[in-house]
């Protein structure tokens, strides 16, 4: 983690890793601060952390570089980034260890990440794509990774070498770009979603969420329909967001409707609104989506006759 004069957003990037899941060690690199930077020497028992200082300002790129030669010495496994002021979400080093070690040819995993303004107000969520394919495609045009939501394998970096200095605001893409001729880059798929979002999809787990307050149990299952949808249909994620609502709320009417839950008012506006009055579009999913809800079916346990908002 690289820091040059931010002490309150270092203060807040290490906030967020005490609840982060599993053992690691946290390096910091002080980046010849005119001030003074300082850091405690864990943040829990089983999060050391170590800071290391430059005499002089040597830019991103070189301060990285300083620590990652301590982390390559040390024989580290995996190096995760995060920028000072950055936060991680708890699970994040822990999926990301987990997709590295089930996948020894990728060489970098990145994430969808939530940027926010300086009050910490969400602002939007970045979903960059997923299979190493479309990360190419698209990096022929620009840099689709986001680097402070990157996790790298260091033996890929004792291979390819370390950062260029000489690259003063593109040192991330271009390292990207090398890995990628000998390995594979990655990104974990995740719906975006509000916390006054009905349902929320984490691919990685396999898991789903869904808001209970103020909902009834039909509303609730159909949510249910709507995400295990996704699971079933996403999983490797997706270009086309629109037409991926359109299959999972298309699911979810038909496991509703089987089971005498009238869901056509709310469904019926939710898909019109993300096929944007396309009929070929909608037309295009049917035979996916009536596969789907034949997988689900049977799942939910709710009583017949309930209308569905």
């Amino acid at each position: 983690m690289p820091v040059y004069s931010n002490q309150a957003g270092l203060d807040r990037s290490l906030e967020s890793l005490r609840g982060a899941h599993g053992r690691f060690t946290v390096v910091i690199v002080d980046d010849g601060s005119a001030e003074t930077i300082s850091a405690p020497r864990q943040l829990r028992d089983d999060i050391p952390v170590s800071l290391l200082q430059l005499e002089k300002n040597r830019g991103i790129a070189g301060a990285l570089n300083h620590g990652l030669r301590r982390i390559l010495a040390e024989g580290f496994d995996y190096i995760a980034r995060l920028d000072a002021g950055d936060t991680a979400a708890p699970e994040r080093f822990a999926r990301q260890v987990e997709f590295l070690e089930t996948n020894p040819g990728c060489a970098v995993v990145s994430s969808f990440v939530d940027f926010v303004d300086a009050n910490q107000v969400p602002l939007f969520r970045f979903r960059a794509p997923c299979e190493h394919s479309r990360i190419m495609q698209r990096l022929r045009l620009n840099n689709c990774l986001v680097h402070s939501g990157s996790m790298i394998r260091a033996d890929a970096l004792r291979e390819v070498g370390l950062y260029r200095e000489d690259m003063r605001v593109t040192e991330d893409y271009e390292l990207f770009l090398r890995l990628a001729h000998r390995y594979t880059l990655a990104v974990i798929p995740q719906l975006p979603g509000r916390p006054s979002a009905n349902g929320e999809t984490d691919f990685l787990t396999r898991q789903v969420t869904v808001a209970a307050q103020n909902r009834s149990p039909g509303a609730q299952a159909k949510t249910l329909a709507h995400e295990l949808a996704h699971i079933l249909l996403h999983a490797r994620g997706f270009e086309n967001r629109h037409r991926a609502e359109v299959e999972a709320e298309s699911v979810a009417f038909l496991v509703c409707h089987s089971f005498g839950l009238d869901s056509m008012d709310y469904s019926l506006g939710y898909v019109s609104g993300w096929s944007s009055g396309s009929t070929d579009q909608v037309l295009a999913t049917a035979r996916a989506v009536q596969q789907c809800a034949a997988q689900i079916l049977g799942t939910p346990e709710v009583s017949a006759g309930e209308k569905v908002a």
